[in-house]
């Protein structure tokens, strides 16, 4: 009797491992088809990216037009590009960046303020529309205090954002004037934890943009 209730005991164990490894096996195989899900999408992402840099499409009027003469060679002395070309942004970064910098993206980054007063009136002359310019003479860094950095060991931070993008070192400027007062977390709950301990201080962002 002892060794029939062994070899049902036996016999189950054996049927649970074997219920454990396909429950494990399904769930790699879901978490394999949701990471495939997650590349199509990205991969489907940069290529409208890509098509939208190329042809310049999504951005403002007289930006587009300014851009597209600086590449036939009819304006653009001093002109450096747009924010969004400048950029260097982590994958996992673009949604909550695209929606920090918003329309800041299309701004144009000029060697300095003549540059910018001249496409200015190229603009005008021509009724192009409107632009944003930042000289790089004339911007300035706008970044966290040291008070203010030590709310980045907070749990859930992930850095500041101008810490966390990259950029050509001539144009750091840029991305330090842009970015340099936002902090960047994983989840709204670590956002409203630090906009509480910092009162607010600086801008906060999550990886999903809130």
């Amino acid at each position: 009797m002892r060794r029939r209730d062994d070899r049902n005991e036996t016999a189950r164990a054996a049927q649970q491992r074997q219920e454990e490894g396909a429950r494990a096996t399904a769930a790699l195989a879901e978490e394999y088809r949701r990471q495939e899900r997650e590349k199509a999408a990205l991969e489907s992402r940069r290529r409208v990216l890509f098509e939208m840099k190329e042809n310049f499409e999504g951005y403002y009027a007289g930006v587009k037009r300014l851009l597209q003469d600086c590449e036939k060679g009819l304006a653009g002395r001093g002109i450096v590009g747009v924010v969004a070309n400048l950029l260097r942004v982590p994958a996992e970064l673009e949604t909550a960046m695209e929606l920090t910098l918003g329309t800041a993206l299309q701004n144009i980054v000029a060697a300095d303020e003549g540059a910018a007063k001249a496409a200015i009136e190229y603009l005008r002359q021509r009724n192009y529309g409107r632009a944003t310019f930042l000289p790089l003479t004339a911007i300035r860094p706008r970044l966290l205090t040291a008070a203010e950095r030590k709310f980045l060991s907070m749990p859930g931070c992930l850095g500041a954002a101008c810490d966390l993008v990259q950029t050509e070192p001539a144009y750091r400027v840029v991305l330090e004037h842009l970015l340099g007062r936002t902090v960047v977390v994983e989840r709204m709950e670590d956002g409203i934890r630090m906009a509480r301990a910092s009162g607010a201080a600086f801008r906060i962002v999550t990886l999903k943009g809130d």
